[in-house]
């Protein structure tokens, strides 16, 4: 709902806001997650943050290579005992 919500102001107020999705990818099959992927995504907005974690988005898997085709920037969050830190990774 609220990605159809966003899609309906961006088009109706001509201003592209970004889209945020947190744990995209968690409870979808295989053939699913990569249509969103090659789908959703490049088109959802022109600047769209994908939160996921590890488990979900694994560095060798088929999701992780589509995605690097159209990802601008990727960060890893890495936590110690007192603090996160962001470190980008391409």
């Amino acid at each position: 709902v609220t990605t159809a919500l966003m899609q309906a102001l961006n088009a109706i107020t001509n201003v592209q806001s970004f889209v945020c999705i947190d744990s995209p990818l968690g409870r979808m099959d295989q053939d699913y997650k990569q249509k969103i992927i090659k789908h959703y995504y490049p088109n959802a907005s022109k600047q769209v943050i994908i939160l996921a974690t590890s488990s979900e988005i694994r560095k060798e898997s088929d999701e992780y290579e589509l995605l690097k085709k159209i990802v601008a920037k990727e960060y890893t969050i890495v936590h110690d005992k007192e603090r996160s830190s962001a470190i980008f990774q391409k």
